[in-house]
């Protein structure tokens, strides 16, 4: 029986077992198909696998274990089914005809695309930005993306989480101003998601008109950092002058 599918479980058991044998079986530790589901079981205990489920999954160990937030693992149908101190289960409802497949008996033949990194995805997706007053995000002539909180002041530690550090909840402490928080980063070209970590409380960015749901009831900050620079010579009289293209409808 061939089995023609692209999606994020076809090819995780593929990078998953393509050392040993394609047709191999899938360790009952770590895979499970039940109930139309298949379950990924991540144990920390489980020093092997760990890293690597972790790695390709997208997701961050503070952000799952701390805040069972699994990214945007929950935009493609994923769900968190068990989180304890030592092993989180994530879920994914199968269609029905990979519910027929006999697994591990039968021979399965992947269609892969490339993936890309958090943040930087293949194909690269572009966008504008749409802030409501002064930009709470914007390039520095250091090349370095610049991210503000405004007030908060009395907080004790402000954190940057987003799909450019895997969605850490530790990784990128925000520095204390007059004003608020900020933090500075150097990034690719391209989309991101982001949010505010305030003494362990998540929020998106209020300034940031551009958001997108992010599976838990709330949303995600999203922001492009630009690729290309339009420049029109002359027209120096005139008081306004829009771009418009494709790359904003």
């Amino acid at each position: 029986m061939k089995v023609f599918f692209t999606y994020r479980i076809a090819i995780f058991f593929l990078i998953y077992f393509i050392q040993i044998n394609i047709f191999a079986q899938a360790p009952p530790d770590v895979v499970q198909v039940e109930d139309g589901k298949v379950i990924i079981k991540i144990d920390k205990r489980n020093k092997k696998e760990y890293q690597n489920l972790l790695l390709y999954f997208g997701l961050n160990e503070d952000s799952l274990f701390n805040y069972g937030n699994i990214g945007l693992l929950a935009k493609e149908g994923w769900v968190l089914q068990r989180l304890d101190k030592h092993v989180a289960e994530i879920a994914l409802t199968l269609s029905e005809d990979i519910n027929t497949i006999n697994w591990g008996n039968e021979p399965i033949f992947f269609d892969m695309h490339p993936a890309g990194t958090p943040g930087y995805p293949v194909p690269v997706l572009y966008g504008y930005n749409n802030f409501k007053t002064d930009s709470s995000v914007f390039e520095n002539n250091k090349n370095e993306t610049v991210f503000i909180l405004n007030g908060n002041t009395n907080a004790e530690k402000v954190y940057l989480s987003g799909n450019f550090n895997n969605w850490s909840t530790m990784s990128t402490p925000m520095q204390k101003t007059d004003k608020g928080w900020t933090a500075n980063l150097n990034l690719k070209p391209g989309k991101y998601f982001y949010k505010f970590i305030i003494d362990g409380k998540w929020i998106y960015d209020p300034h940031n008109n551009l958001k997108e749901p992010d599976g838990h009831d709330s949303f995600n900050s999203t922001y492009f950092k630009y690729n290309y620079t339009f420049r029109l010579k002359g027209y120096t009289d005139k008081k306004n002058v829009t771009l418009t293209g494709s790359f904003n409808n």
